[in-house]
């Protein structure tokens, strides 16, 4: 059985404030909320992806949603996985995945193509085999719709940071 939402763990360097804003949320839709939960646990605990490129993605898919809500919880989480400022300036930019190389100028390829397309090119998908099994490109499509999702419920219920980051806009 499926832990509930109330049992969802604040994932490492988020605001406690700041989880328990979309839980609280959550709960209203307990039936589906619940189940929500466990599979976002897994991605944050139990997925394949390195945790730094894991928060790389969810910058990425944040920023490209104007998601504050989840870009600024997730900058202490990446900062904490060792992605630097520059890191997470980069996942802001439109030419991001110009001005990246290798695994991390793929993984914001793929996660901007799943946004813009609804799936990851067969050119990306092939060159990003040079660094995850299918596996991890599963779970890659699934953080970027995990995080879409996200996006969505905060800008359905306005959910905002306490602090207003001056996120850009894309």
């Amino acid at each position: 059985m499926a832990q509930g939402i109330e049992q969802f763990p604040t994932p490492p360097g988020m605001r406690l404030a700041e989880a328990e804003r979309l839980m609280s949320l959550l709960k209203k839709a307990e039936a589906i909320g619940a189940p929500w939960s466990s599979f976002a646990r897994s991605l944050l605990t139990k997925g394949r992806l390195r945790p730094a490129w894991r928060e790389l993605v969810i910058l990425r898919v944040a920023w490209r949603r104007t998601c504050p809500y989840a870009f600024e919880g997730h900058r202490v989480i990446a900062s904490s996985c060792g992605l630097t400022e520059g890191h997470m300036t980069m996942a802001t930019r439109p030419d991001a995945a110009k001005a990246l190389t290798g695994v991390e100028r793929l993984l914001i390829l793929a996660a901007d193509e799943l946004i813009d397309v609804g799936r990851i090119t067969a050119t990306t998908k092939t060159d990003l085999k040079r660094y995850l099994d299918d596996s991890s490109i599963i779970e890659l499509a699934m953080l970027v719709g995990q995080y879409v999702l996200v996006g969505m419920i905060c800008e359905t219920f306005e959910l905002i940071p306490e602090q207003q980051p001056g996120m850009a806009q894309t």
